[in-house]
């Protein structure tokens, strides 16, 4: 039977760690290292063509760490095929090195660690699709319309990630922002490249694209392949098998174009990038190609934090837990239960490393990590759950809702997947065939609360009837979880 360690078996796993790292946090000089970036979106969760095939993409990027798109929850799954250790389903990222999540853990990015106690920045977007804009300047839309249209979709979308991590990489830590933007380049849409694709019809500042070169951001792609004209770099859409089951394709006439892309701010430069597709792997199996840059970097250490390798872990995992601060600083990491039921620390010196717990005798629930200085400061801090072994997410709904309410959803335990969802569905109905009436986003939480009215997308308010409210996963429409009630 697994069971705790004790504080000074984990004081030993963590300073050993300490004892290989070679720098402090703060400091401003480290060894130049290199790292292979990915990108790629596996299209509907991988599934489309053929699992193995999917597998065998990511494989073929031969990076360190990817950001995949269209996931569908199936991050850890892939991370597993691949024998990768390393994973983070809010933001959809597989990766061989050790991935850290800032104090206070940030959507826009995390930390992945290159070298013991040094650390680069990565964030993973995925804009929407709508509105498509190589589609528009095809059938005739003016510029001014076309870019009025990607300042009020995807530029709000991309923003606070871009931001954030160009703080990053103004503070000295090379960062980089990688995704699926829908969204061409104005690096690739120039003078030069008119009526070199049907749909280049005029030079165009893609807005997306602007904002981060504004920034201060660097297009890897461009930076090792400057010529647009002589290199395309086309990722979408790839020349994949027809889709399973008579599932969505690619029209014939879809505008070819490169809207993929991992781009870097901060002491990082590529020296090499290159589009993985048809030619790497057969059947393709994306309608999206991959793309894997390698950048030489000067990695920082991170600021003083405490991490959790995962948000939701279940009552028997080896939980990990990461913790920094500056050289010499005497700290104590303090795990509690949310109700104070149990509590568990281990001491440390020096600037980082890891610790390991069995969770055989924990209790299930929400837990607080808090990383103390010897005065008692707290320097920083998480939180994690645990939930029961075997267990499944689950709903609560009021039984009945008065016509004209908001519909209050409350959900435990769910996957903290990035686009995990709520939607609301007529009593007994199949989510792979009908429609949603009403559905909001759970912000990639474990825990949480959402009331459903008519400020969420479908139809409010509800008629009298008998409704289900279900937790479905990553933009997919399988259900994990679901509660019934009625509206009268």
């Amino acid at each position: 039977m697994r069971r705790w360690l004790a504080p000074t078996s984990a004081v030993l796993l963590l300073v050993g760690l300490v004892a290989c790292t070679g720098s402090s946090a703060g400091s401003t000089s480290a060894p130049e290292a290199t790292i292979r970036i990915g990108e790629l979106n596996i299209e509907y969760g991988g599934t489309v063509v053929d699992w193995h095939a999917t597998v065998a993409a990511a494989e073929a990027l031969d990076a360190d760490v990817i950001a995949i798109e269209e996931a569908w929850g199936h991050i850890p799954r892939l991370a597993e095929a691949m024998d990768w250790p390393y994973y983070d389903v809010r933001r959809q990222i597989v990766s061989r090195l050790p991935l850290i999540h800032a104090s206070g853990d940030p959507m826009e990015y995390l930390y992945v660690e290159v070298a013991p106690g040094q650390v680069v920045g990565l964030g993973n977007v995925h804009l929407a699709s709508g509105a498509y804009g190589p589609n528009r300047t095809r059938t005739g839309d003016a510029e001014q319309e076309v870019l009025i249209g990607e300042r009020r979709l995807r530029v709000p979308q991309i923003t606070p990630y871009a931001e954030a991590i160009a703080k990053l990489g103004e503070a000295g830590t090379p960062s980089f922002l990688a995704g699926d933007f829908n969204s061409p380049s104005q690096l690739d849409w120039t003078d030069a490249t008119v009526d070199t694709r049907p749909q280049i019809v005029y030079p165009v500042p893609w807005p997306v694209t602007e904002l981060l070169a504004q920034l201060g951001f660097t297009d890897s792609y461009r930076q090792v392949h400057p010529d647009p004209v002589a290199d395309p770099g086309l990722t979408w859409p790839s020349n994949r098998p027809p889709a399973k089951n008579g599932g969505w394709n690619p029209g014939k006439d879809a505008p070819e174009d490169r809207i993929d892309y991992v781009q870097s701010i901060g002491p990082a430069t590529a020296v090499a990038s290159q589009v993985i597709g048809e030619d790497a792997v057969s059947p393709w199996p994306s309608d999206h190609r991959g793309l894997v840059s390698t950048f030489r970097v000067t990695p920082a250490a991170p600021p003083d934090l405490v991490s959790a390798d995962q948000a939701l872990s279940y009552v028997g995992d080896r939980l990990t837990l990461r913790a920094w601060a500056a050289a010499g600083t005497v700290a104590t990491l303090t795990v509690n239960r949310a109700d104070g039921s149990v509590t568990k620390t281990a001491d440390f010196t020096g600037n980082g490393g890891s610790v390991t717990f069995d969770t055989d005798r924990w209790l299930p629930g929400r837990y607080g990590v808090t990383l103390r200085d010897g005065s008692g400061r707290t320097m920083a801090g998480t939180v994690f759950w645990l939930a029961p072994a075997g267990g499944t997410p689950f709903l609560t709904v009021p039984a009945s809702v008065d016509v004209g309410d908001p519909i209050p959803v409350t959900w435990n335990d769910a996957p903290g997947n990035r686009w995990d969802w709520v939607g609301i569905y007529h009593r007994a109905a199949d989510p792979h065939v009908a429609s949603y009436l009403l559905w909001s986003y759970t912000d990639a939480s474990v825990e949480g609360r959402t009331v459903l009215d008519r400020h969420d997308v479908g139809r409010f308010p509800l008629p009298p009837g008998k409704y289900t409210a279900m937790l479905l996963v990553d933009d997919s429409y399988r259900p994990v979880a679901s509660a019934d009630f009625t509206i009268g």
